[in-house]
Parts: C-alpha cells; sequence; structure tokens
C-alpha cells in the first residue's frame, strides 16, 4: 500500500496489431477483430493516475495495457522503465507464462489500477452512460466520490459513423491483490440493487445452450493478464475517426478494496435465486440451442472420420450401417461429456477447426499435441463467426494441452486425455475382394 496516485501496471506492445479494423464497404462498415495475439514485448510501469489518460491517447494499434504486473526478478532496467521481451523460439513458454503465471496483482507493492468494461447493451436493455456507473458506485461504496476515477471511450466508440458508446472505467486502488474479489462482488451488487427494470445483471444462452451469467460489466476484466486494447483502431479510407473521451469523475484518493463491504448472506442468497429465475425462463431457448449445437458437430464429427478412413483405407465407402456407428460412437461420447463435471472439457469426438485448414477431432490432437501447439483456431463453442472469421483462441500443447480464447469473455478448454468408452480409432475388417468396413 502507499498513499501517493502514483499506478503501476503492464505495458504491452504486440508485433500485429490488437485493435478492430474499420473499412468502408459501401454504404456500410466492415467491422473486423484483430487475429490473436502471438508475439510482443511487456514493460513494467510507473506512471501518475492522473496521466494515464495521455498514456492511452498515445497508444497505437498495436499497444495495449494489463492490470496486473511482473515481478521485481523478471524486470530489466532500461531508462527508467522495466521490461520483458519475448523470443520468437520461447513465445509459447516466455509470453505465457508471463501471462499466466507470472503477470499477477499481487506482485504489485503500490497502487494499481481497476479496469471496468462496459460494451454496447443488447436488445431490450438500457445504456449504463459513465456517470451513472459513478453514482451506482457511489451508492455500493461509502466514500466513492472522493476515490481517483475516469472514464473513456473505447476504440470501436472513436468511429464516428458508428455511434458506438462502449468504455472503459478506470479505478486508483492501493489494494491491487483485491482487484478480482471487487468486480466479481461490483457484478453481483449489479443484479440486486433496485434498478429492476434497467436489467444489470442477465443471462445469455451460448451456442451449445449454456447459460451465460453477465451484467453490464464485464469480469473477465478480473484477469491480471486480461488485455485492455485501448489503442488507435484500424481504419480505411473515407471513415473518419474522433478524439477518445476522457471525463474525471473523482480525484482525491485511491480505493482501499479490502474495506469494501461483500455481500451479506441474505444478499448472496438473493442473488443466487435472481440468476436461477433468470435461467428458467430460458429453458426452453438453451434446449433448443444444444440441439442444434449437438446436431452439427455430429455432422462434424462424421465428415471428420469418414475423410479419415477414406484416407487410410482406398476402399472405405460408408454405408447406412457405418454411418450409423459413428453416430452412435459420438453419442456415446456426447453423453459421457454431459455427465462430465469440468463442463469445460471437450470430449474426444469433439471437431476443432484450426486457421491453417485443419479440422479435426480432440483425440486426433491428443495424441500428438506438439503439432498442435502455438496454432490457433476457431472458439470451439462460438466457432469463427463470433470474431468475424478471424481465430480467436490458441492451442497449447505443452505439459497438460488445453485452448485459451477469448471468446465470450475469455475462457479456457481443456481435452478429455482418451476416449471414455472405447477407442471410436478401431481397425478394419477387410473381406477377399478387399471391402473394409468398420468393427462394431
Amino acid at each position: 500500500m502507499r498513499n501517493d496516485n502514483t499506478v503501476e501496471f503492464t505495458y504491452l506492445k504486440s508485433n500485429t496489431p490488437l485493435t478492430k479494423s474499420f473499412t468502408r464497404e459501401g454504404n456500410e462498415i466492415k467491422i473486423e477483430a484483430p487475429d490473436y495475439f502471438k508475439k510482443g514485448t511487456a514493460y513494467h510501469q510507473s506512471i501518475e493516475f492522473y496521466d494515464l489518460p495521455k498514456l492511452l491517447d498515445e497508444m497505437g494499434p498495436n499497444e495495449a495495457i494489463m492490470a496486473g504486473v511482473m515481478p521485481i526478478q523478471l524486470q530489466d532496467q532500461m531508462s527508467g522503465v522495466t521490461c520483458v521481451t519475448t523470443t520468437q523460439e520461447g513465445i509459447n513458454d516466455s509470453m505465457d507464462s508471463c501471462s499466466k503465471k507470472d503477470i499477477k496483482y499481487e506482485a504489485n507493492a503500490g497502487n494499481g489500477v481497476i479496469i471496468l468494461k462496459v460494451g454496447e447493451p443488447g436488445r431490450g436493455r438500457n445504456f449504463m452512460c459513465p456517470a451513472r456507473l459513478h453514482a451506482i458506485l457511489c451508492v455500493l461504496i461509502p466514500g466513492f466520490e472522493g476515490i481517483a476515477c475516469f472514464s473513456r471511450g473505447s476504440s470501436s466508440s472513436r468511429i464516428k459513423s458508428l455511434g458506438k458508446r462502449s468504455y472503459q472505467f478506470y479505478i486508483l486502488t492501493d489494494t491491487p491483490d483485491e482487484i478480482p474479489d471487487f468486480i466479481e462482488t461490483i457484478h453481483k451488487k449489479l443484479w440486486i440493487i433496485d434498478f429492476v427494470e434497467s436489467k444489470l445483471g442477465y443471462v445469455k444462452v451460448a451456442r451449445n445452450g449454456d447459460y451465460l451469467e453477465r451484467s453490464d460489466i464485464d469480469r473477465v476484466m478480473k484477469s491480471p493478464h486480461q488485455l485492455d486494447v485501448c489503442g488507435t483502431p484500424q481504419v480505411g479510407a473515407g471513415i473518419e475517426v474522433s478524439h477518445s473521451e476522457v471525463t474525471w469523475h473523482g480525484f482525491e484518493r485511491a480505493v482501499n478494496c479490502a474495506h469494501y463491504m461483500q455481500l451479506t448472506e441474505e444478499e448472496e442468497s438473493y442473488y443466487k435465486s435472481r440468476v436461477e429465475a433468470s435461467k428458467k425462463k430460458l429453458r426452453w431457448d438453451s434446449k433448443r440451442a444444444e440441439y442444434f449445437f449437438t446436431k452439427g458437430k455430429h455432422e462434424e464429427f462424421r465428415a471428420v472420420r469418414v475423410r479419415q478412413l477414406e484416407n487410410e483405407h482406398s476402399t472405405f465407402k460408408p454405408t447406412e450401417t457405418e454411418l450409423n456407428i459413428l453416430k452412435f460412437q459420438f453419442d456415446r461420447e456426447d453423453d459421457a461429456y454431459k455427465l462430465n463435471e469440468n463442463s469445460a472439457e471437450l470430449h474426444s469426438a469433439f471437431v476443432l477447426h484450426f486457421s491453417d485448414g485443419r479440422n479435426v477431432t480432440v483425440a486426433d490432437v491428443v495424441k500428438n499435441p506438439e503439432s498442435f501447439d502455438g496454432c490457433t483456431l476457431a472458439d470451439p463453442i462460438e466457432g469463427s463467426i463470433h470474431f468475424n472469421g478471424k481465430q480467436c483462441a490458441i492451442f497449447h500443447g505443452k505439459e497438460k494441452p488445453y485452448i485459451e480464447s477469448m471468446a465470450n469473455g475469455g475462457c479456457e478448454y481443456f481435452l478429455m486425455s482418451e476416449p471414455v468408452f472405447f477407442d471410436y480409432r478401431r481397425e478394419f475388417e477387410c473381406d477377399g475382394d478387399n471391402e473394409c468396413s468398420l468393427e462394431e
């Protein structure tokens, strides 16, 4: 803890653009998300909190910040700015290690920054403007009127013709290790405060039928290594970019998250009941989405397996019986997955779509994870549609293989190490005429 208003964070400079690109096609503007971040340089930054808006304004498309910091032993002093550079051969170890293991809130001995991200509201919901968010925080946190904080329009909001209103809200804190709990508590409070008509907390249905609990602030910013992509957007000819609007809401001091009152037992119970009530209203939407998602994944599995079998056995010709066997195999794996308590684990018959054109099952990847290490792919649930056709996930094949995705606020998927009931990649029986078929 410290009494001054200096703030510590991580500044990132990527080798490739991080902001969205906007191009004009006739009377419409085409929006493309950036490719997944792969390589760059991370710097430990220490500046006056009041100078942070100026630094953000000067950032380009390849720059971002993270609220977490690196331990002192990983930092090299360079002209007053400490830094860690990732290398070509060590990108998956060095940058991922820096992100997942070494960039932490606990490594910050000084003041930190809480970043609340507020996006465009969905259909039927009201927009929570920065002044309203500040007013709500003042109600939830006694004395918040004197806390140093400001709001700043997002990268997308700078495209004049789009009329976007999304923004980030930055708060100075002298207890950075409490940031995750602070953001989680604010999320829950938005579900239970008496602004029912505004729907500050809500539930969405994912493509696979899962329930996604949401509020007007994005909880993904709890992560110390989550990128705050605040640089200048990439634009084509004829698109006008405005200056990012900054509004200060308080100036005096840092907020002490540890003194922030958590939910009472009654509030926690009310929060859970409201979430469950929202899910109940979407039950049939969830069932419908699950049905069509499973149907689509079965068709993908069948297509991938038939192609593999045709490549492995030139005489293979799928019959109705063999297609039924493939369906049976997929259903058994999928049923086992649904009984599995770890819903973030993908079953062996689940097909993954890599950006290099490889469409393979989880079982194929698990057998040779090194050949997929560092490769980008579509989010397993949302697919490439979620990011305008861009691949928004990356596969990590070392140690325990997993997929890191930017979709739905960021998430990780793990892979089942082997099929649950049997090895569906079984051998073939061939008769005297060299006709091959699957074994039952």
